[in-house]
């Protein structure tokens, strides 16, 4: 497929027309060749590799799906920068859970001295005292929301009308607690 709007109409076509486009991105041997080479040229495996191919196509897909979206690429060098972010995104998130475990090996600061006591316990009381000045509805909702609460649930929980209505509250309530805490500079 060499023509790019052929290959983005084909997807938007219909799920035929789209499953042979991901068939045959999922067959291209060079682009199969591209990423694994360079998934291994980056410290992965064979398996990252293909997981990685698989993830491309799919959000090649995803973005293909979107009406304003146009190709000026090839499909095949789209999809590997999708896979070449990607796989800095995950190996920056591992670093950084390595780097925090690291640190904290080598922080040796005394968390129960008296000083650090008492500075937390200011700094609980300071925020404590934010929080209750936002409403009820928010404080829930922002409870919620730190508890890793699916919006969806926020929403059946609070008595909104959607998900999007329970976005948009938390965000509100965010933007509350934010120039709360810029006005006592917590």
């Amino acid at each position: 497929m060499d023509d790019l709007k052929k290959i983005v109409d084909s997807i938007r076509q219909d799920i035929n027309s789209r499953n042979e486009v991901v068939i045959e991105l999922y067959r291209n041997e060079k682009l199969r060749a591209l990423v694994h080479q360079y998934i291994k040229a980056n410290k992965g495996s064979s398996e990252d590799a293909e997981s990685l191919l698989t993830f491309g196509i799919i959000a090649f897909v995803k973005q293909c799906s979107r009406m304003n979206f146009e190709l000026k690429t090839s499909a095949q060098s789209y999809i590997f920068a999708i896979i070449r972010n990607e796989w800095k995104r995950i190996k920056t998130e591992a670093g950084k859970i390595i780097s925090i475990e690291t640190s904290s090996h080598l922080d040796h600061q005394d968390y129960n001295t008296p000083e650090y006591l008492f500075l937390s316990e200011e700094k609980k009381k300071l925020l404590s005292t934010t929080l209750s000045k936002l409403d009820a509805k928010c404080r829930d909702v922002l409870d919620m929301w730190s508890k890793n609460w699916k919006m969806r649930e926020i929403a059946v929980s609070m008595n909104y009308k959607s998900e999007g209505m329970a976005r948009k509250k938390k965000h509100e309530c965010m933007q509350k607690l934010i120039q709360l805490v810029n006005k006592f500079k917590i």
